[in-house]
């Protein structure tokens, strides 16, 4: 049996894309480095960021793309 969707002629609805939107903007300072080479630093809450394209010392602008219960993100 075929559906709809399955007809010559009809399509199925695009899939919504999934752009990364930017959740927040931050002022980081960066402390160290994970084991995939993104800088670590606190946002003002104190809950840790994952930078990408940071270095140690460094201070970013970082754009929050993720937020997760534990930790987010971003990239400078």
């Amino acid at each position: 049996m075929q559906s709809a969707e399955d007809e010559p002629g009809k399509t199925r609805p695009a899939a919504l894309a999934r752009v990364p939107v930017a959740l927040e903007n931050l002022i980081l300072s960066i402390d160290a480095l994970d084991a995939e080479g993104r800088g670590v630093a606190r946002n003002p809450r104190g809950k840790v960021v994952f930078v990408e394209g940071a270095l140690p010392g460094e201070r970013v602008a970082c754009r929050i793309f993720r937020e997760k219960p534990k930790f987010d993100l971003g990239r400078a």
